[in-house]
């Protein structure tokens, strides 16, 4: 009987966070398109991402969901960067847009172009990338990569796609790291934490909780070259994977990764 109430509880919890999403969503598409018809270009992203700032903070308010972000003060506010979170619930999009407070472009699947209201928001503040067609994903990289050159960073999920795995990181894709080192920008790794916990895997059911972003150390790539990119990308995972280790409770007591421990081969890009 007492497990029968607690699921009502969390049916109705969830209901309830879901029609503020959607209520919010709204608004925060109306704010996106305030923002395109009566700013200036020139940092329209940081403007857009304060947008998602609200939008995150009041679901939260609303739905009794606690944020926390840890910076290292070597993260520069007006730095251009890389930066590269891991994906392993619905709910980093909302500790995301909590927590991401850099100007930067997000390089997204084509897919979420037709969602409405998030599309439209897409569409201002992403590049849409085919998965599946090299082509695309070549071009992406070099939409990206033009505007870094103009000062404006950028945020790639180096999964892909959500990590549904009972591991705590999915294996990467390569072009991120590709991307930075040819721009010549630090990449900086992040990671979410608790999501997990208050959205388990296979489960449409949200649990209130904490939800937690962790930036990690940048890591510059000015000295390197194309030929490092497969270094830079298993020093990016060792150091995500060992900051979820030590911080999500699933994967406490788990042995984290030294510097000559290997990592999974990466996705072909």
């Amino acid at each position: 009987m007492g497990q029968m109430v607690k699921k009502g509880l969390l049916v109705l919890y969830s209901l309830w966070a879901y029609g503020v999403f959607g209520f919010i969503l709204i608004a925060g598409a109306l704010g996106y398109g305030l923002v395109a018809l009566f700013t200036p270009s020139k940092g329209r992203e940081r403007r857009l991402l304060r947008v998602n700032n609200g939008i995150a903070a009041i679901w939260g308010l609303l739905c009794g969901i606690q944020y926390e972000i840890e910076y290292p003060s070597s993260l520069k506010k007006d730095g251009v960067y890389v930066f590269t979170p891991n994906h392993s619930s619905t709910l980093d999009m909302l500790v995301g847009s909590y927590a991401f407070r850099h100007g930067m472009r997000f390089l997204v699947k084509k897919e979420l172009k037709n969602v409405p209201f998030m599309g439209f928001m897409f569409s201002l503040i992403g590049v849409f990338v085919d998965r599946s067609d090299p082509e695309s994903r070549k071009k992406s990289r070099e939409v990206l990569k033009s505007w870094a050159a103009k000062g404006v960073s950028f945020c790639v999920f180096p999964e892909g796609t959500r990590n549904r795995t009972t591991e705590p990181l999915g294996r990467f894709y390569q072009g991120a790291f590709d991307a930075a080192i040819s721009a010549g920008i630090p990449i900086a790794p992040i990671v979410f934490i608790g999501n997990r916990q208050l959205m388990p895997m296979n489960s449409r059911l949200l649990r209130p909780g904490k939800m937690k972003a962790i930036y990690l150390e940048p890591i510059p790539t000015c000295d390197l070259s194309s030929e490092d990119a497969g270094i830079l990308r298993d020093q990016v995972f060792r150091a995500m994977y060992n900051a979820i280790v030590a911080e999500e409770r699933q994967f406490v007591g788990r042995a984290a990764l030294g510097p000559d421990d290997p990592v999974p081969v990466s996705v072909p890009d």
